[in-house]
């Protein structure tokens, strides 16, 4: 998720370089009545305000090619829940919600660096005309992070009760409850961001600027803009309110995760007819959640810890935390959105590696066959697998040895 500052600079920072004169030659377009006199400024303590070689680069390389890339693979994803049929499950429903927040997560950063970039490509400012269209892309981007978390416990939730608890999973995993849960992770995601997080960044401020008289300032913008907090109690409250649901759903997972694995490597097969088919799909699963889990968890990670830092930092008048330089502030701030953004891009990549019937349903959709997933090369294993079912459920039903039933294999492939 993109962050203002990394776009522009806090004018808090050059506070002594307010003057309360505007000078004659912007006092025609300039509405601010403070003006930012760097015309005696150093180069060096200048040089935060424009854009590195490496910064440039990120922008004008990094974020186009995950653009197209995101947008392609998250929008094959859609296209293939749209035509296939047998891929609305309830898990795709979850994970389709998940891509929708990516792309308009995508769309979002890339407008926010993009944009800003080539409206000014020398000097980092906010690109933004008003207080409210600065505002409504802050929400939107923070309120798609807080709705993908919210969707990724309630996938795993769903994955959890179909894997260990398949006759709850049949009496709770309704689809009328399904659209239920996925509206509400929508309202909690926005409902987060506007009161929580967003109102740091939603007052517009501009500021009139007197660069120095050196050559290589000519040409530059005379009005830069940035962005403060819409009260105070958002200036001065810690960002751990902006880590605590990833905090709350990193735990939860992580016990459901090992729950899950758990139960998997305790399963045996009743039927050795069926063993092999057995194992096939429970490894299929196990991929496929370790694996989409493992990397959300790793990709976003980083991101918190740059963020529970600078709570310690902010609660302890920076007596406790890693103290950074500007610089270095800026490259870590850098990485981490890198790695958010690459996020956005993932989850498709994985579904087709790891999941054969993923994999089969993307080829389909480009095959001049009928649309439909191709259940040929799974024949036998249905036909047996479904025999184990009909079996274990009878067990379920009426346990002969006193013991918890096994779970179904098959809920979530």
């Amino acid at each position: 998720m993109a962050d203002s500052s990394n776009a522009s600079v806090s004018f808090d920072d050059f506070i002594d370089n307010e003057v309360q004169t505007v000078p004659s030659h912007l006092s025609s377009f300039c509405e601010s009545k403070t003006v930012l006199d760097f015309s005696t400024s150093s180069d060096d303590s200048l040089s935060r305000y424009f854009y590195s070689t490496e910064e440039s680069s990120i922008i004008l390389v990094f974020y186009p090619i995950t653009f197209i890339f995101g947008v392609l693979a998250n929008g094959l994803f859609l296209l293939v829940l749209f035509r296939i049929p047998e891929m609305r499950t309830v898990t795709n429903a979850y994970l389709g919600n998940l891509a929708i927040c990516d792309l308009m997560l995508l769309c979002s950063v890339d407008y926010h660096f993009l944009g800003f970039y080539f409206m000014s490509p020398r000097v980092k400012t906010l690109g933004y005309n008003s207080s409210f269209g600065m505002g409504l892309n802050v929400t939107v981007q923070y309120a798609c992070h807080f709705t993908s978390v919210a969707l990724l416990f309630m996938v795993t939730v769903e994955r959890y009760l179909g894997i260990c608890k398949p006759l709850k999973h049949t009496l709770v995993v309704k689809k009328g409850r399904t659209l239920t849960l996925i509206i509400s992770t929508w309202i909690f995601g926005f409902a987060y961001s506007c009161v929580f997080v967003a109102p740091r960044s939603y007052v517009l401020v501009k500021r009139c600027v007197v660069w120095p008289k050196d050559e290589k300032y000519n040409g530059l913008p005379n009005v830069l803009h940035s962005r403060q907090p819409i009260h105070p109690f958002y200036k001065t409250n810690p960002p751990i309110l902006q880590v605590l649901p990833f905090i709350v759903v990193l735990a939860c997972n992580s016990i459901m995760y090992g729950l899950i694995i758990k139960k998997l490597h305790k399963r045996v097969a009743r039927f050795t007819n069926e063993m092999k088919q057995v194992a096939q799909i429970r490894n299929q699963v196990a991929r496929l959640l370790i694996i989409n889990g493992t990397i959300f968890f790793f990709l976003y990670t980083p991101f918190y810890v740059v963020r529970l830092n600078d709570t310690l930092l902010q609660l302890t008048g920076n007596n406790c935390g890693f103290k950074l330089t500007a610089s270095q502030k800026g490259a870590l701030d850098w990485s981490v959105v890198c790695l958010l953004t690459i996020n956005s891009i993932i989850n498709p990549v994985i579904y087709g590696i790891t999941n054969e019937r993923y994999r089969r349903a993307f080829a389909s959709v480009f095959s001049c066959r009928r649309v439909t997933v191709d259940h040929s090369s799974y024949s036998s294993r249905t036909n047996e697998t479904d025999s184990v079912r009909s079996k274990e459920t009878a067990l379920k039903v009426i346990p002969t040895n006193g013991t918890t039933p096994d779970c179904d294999d098959k809920n979530n492939i």
